[in-house]
């Protein structure tokens, strides 16, 4: 009995260091990074490439990156697009590095996660968070992606956060962390508008069950001033934005209040209804004491009385857009964190069930139909490399004939439906005078310029296992 009392002691001062976070951030670093090369840009990061000044027309000051957001993604804010600018000015333009900055905003929203479990739920509830986060397939969708969802669930974190600091009557709310709460709100909205279910979940809580004092006014006012420093985009946002939106909505995936929960859950729990059970009864074993995460789970209750009410009343929820909901998936983490946790601390060796998290990531990754839940993010990982094509082929000494055999190309050719008159192939073939095109069958090769005996211009032959 005591060298199993002195295991536990040592296991609880293991999980309560840092340095568990370490490994976990470097295994996510390490397999994001070799994605961020391998794929061609699917359209929605040629948008964001294009709406940042990457492209044939850059690079683009602020102001004419916030001219191309409000002309050619009118649904969206321009946080994402001024930040991602910036960095292609410090690095290159080529996806890659776009993709690497998605990256870096993954690993500060890991290290986000284990910072609010450990801060809010207890020292040991860090390692589980960041576990859990670090296992979701769903969010794994997103470390390599050229857009702003790793940023959103980042920023979501940081919002949340520095709320829950200003709020602690523990402690002393000097205007530093007011002037934080401002500006973290002001990122998180300037990100995606989706970051409004947050804020209202907060605001509520907010109103609702915290005492109103003085610092009830300041933290109100931080978080209004924050939407206020926002608010020259919103005309554009809730005018041509919410047309454009409504127009090109697909109706015919729009869900009710069920079946949107359903989705959710399916989403941030890896789709196995076990890991909610385990971790509600975890909750329930809390609920005889004062919980940690109740500020948690009060907000994470509100969030998805917030979606359930939009998907019941309006077409905006839908089952492939879930990443839009990904503003609330930081307090699924946090719940189940708080939860495993609770199981942990009246059997420490009901701890062993976090190991169940990264196994359901990894089957959910395989056996799922991702195009129900992710849409277009499927469209790079079917396509040929043909950024790596372009790269390559603009080494040669003359101008490349590329002949793509049974190759789909509705990608390469796809141009926005905003006005776009810049496709994929233009930018990675035309401007440099290499022809791509696509070839059905043998007859088709006599439709183009072949290089003969006299001629010096290489022919390349480009083809898809698939």
């Amino acid at each position: 009995m005591k060298l199993l009392g002195h295991v536990e002691r040592r296991m609880t001062r293991f999980l309560r260091h840092w340095i568990v976070a370490l490994p976990i951030l470097l295994i996510v670093a390490a397999l994001s990074i070799l994605q961020i090369d391998l794929y061609p840009p699917t359209p929605d990061e040629f948008s964001s490439m294009t709406n940042s000044g990457w492209t044939h027309r850059g690079p683009y000051s602020p102001a004419e990156i916030v001219q191309a957001v409000h002309a050619f993604a009118t649904s969206h804010l321009p946080g994402y697009h001024m930040l991602l600018g910036a960095w292609g000015s410090l690095t290159n333009y080529e996806v890659a590095m776009a993709r690497a900055l998605s990256v870096f905003f993954s690993l500060l929203a890991l290290a986000i996660c284990y910072r609010l479990a450990r801060d809010h739920i207890a020292p040991e509830a860090g390692c589980f968070a960041i576990v859990i986060m670090a296992s979701s397939a769903f969010f794994n969708m997103y470390l390599a992606h050229a857009r702003m969802y790793a940023m959103l669930v980042f920023f979501s974190g940081l919002t949340l956060w520095c709320y829950l600091r200003a709020i602690d009557e523990q402690k002393r709310l000097g205007w530093r962390k007011l002037i934080a709460l401002c500006a973290t709100v002001f990122c998180l909205v300037f990100t995606h508008p989706g970051s409004a279910k947050l804020l209202l979940a907060m605001g509520l809580y907010h109103l609702l069950f915290i005492k109103k004092s003085r610092r009830w006014w300041n933290v109100s006012m931080a978080v209004v001033a924050g939407i206020i420093l926002v608010s020259p985009m919103l005309p554009v946002l809730l005018t041509d934005g919410l047309a454009f939106g409504f127009n090109h909505l697909n109706t015919d995936s729009a869900v009710d209040s069920v079946t949107a929960m359903r989705t959710w859950l399916a989403v941030t729990w890896n789709d196995l209804a076990l890991l909610p059970l385990i971790v509600l009864a975890g909750l329930a074993m809390a609920a005889r004491k004062r919980p940690p995460t109740k500020p948690l789970l009060i907000i994470f209750a509100l969030f998805a009385l917030i979606l359930s009410l939009m998907a019941q009343f309006t077409d905006i929820v839908r089952t492939d857009a879930m990443r839009h909901n990904l503003d609330g998936f930081l307090l699924s983490v946090l719940i189940g964190a708080g939860g495993l946790y609770a199981l942990y601390r009246a059997r420490r060796w009901l701890g062993l069930l976090l190991i169940l998290w990264p196994l359901t990531g990894l089957h959910f990754q395989a056996a799922s139909n991702w195009w129900t839940y992710v849409a277009g993010r499927t469209f790079a990982f079917d396509q040929a490399p043909w950024h790596l094509v372009s790269r390559l082929a603009r080494q040669e000494a003359h101008n490349a004939l590329i002949l793509g055999w049974r190759v789909r190309d509705e990608i390469i050719r796809w141009k926005h439906w905003q006005g776009y008159d810049y496709s994929q192939r233009d930018h990675y073939f035309g401007r440099f005078g290499i022809d791509f095109a696509r070839v059905e069958r043998a007859a088709d090769l006599w439709g183009h310029d072949l290089p003969g005996t006299v001629t010096a211009r290489p022919l390349w032959l480009l083809a898809t296992a698939s």
